[in-house]
């Protein structure tokens, strides 16, 4: 059985809080190293990630907290991340990669370019962080 992401971008609305960036599907595909980068899930590789997962936000749009839900126990790992968060780390950071025989490979490596042609978009967008869950 495969694991998939469910990623959100938000944006802070004028007055409202929180606000889904509609149109966009970034990390849709099923790539583990990403999976593993984002949360640790599926982490074969045995990179370290970004973060541990940190649950949902308390102050999550509500379109979004209503995608959410209907997972219920389905959803798991959920997290989110500050869009600075992604663009400032350091992606020229080497590790082992377990999964390809300990070979020494950097993030930007690891994750490909779709991942940073995903981030540009985001960015591009105005997109200020994204809100993401798995299911199996």
């Amino acid at each position: 059985m495969g694991c998939d992401i469910h990623c959100y971008p938000e944006r802070l609305g004028e007055a409202d809080g929180w606000e889904p960036v509609l149109g966009l599907d970034p990390f849709e595909d099923r790539n583990y190293s990403r999976f593993a980068f984002l949360a640790g899930v599926r982490n074969y590789s045995s990179a370290r990630p970004i973060s541990v997962p940190r649950g949902i936000p308390a102050n999550i749009s509500p379109e979004v907290k209503r995608i959410f839900l209907q997972w219920g126990d389905d959803a798991h790992s959920a997290s989110w991340l500050l869009l600075s968060e992604l663009l400032e780390f350091d992606y020229g950071q080497t590790f082992e990669d377990l999964r390809d025989g300990g070979q020494k490979k950097t993030y930007r490596e690891f994750l490909g370019c779709g991942f940073f042609q995903d981030l540009e978009t985001l960015r591009l967008r105005g997109a200020e962080r994204i809100v993401f869950w798995f299911d199996n």
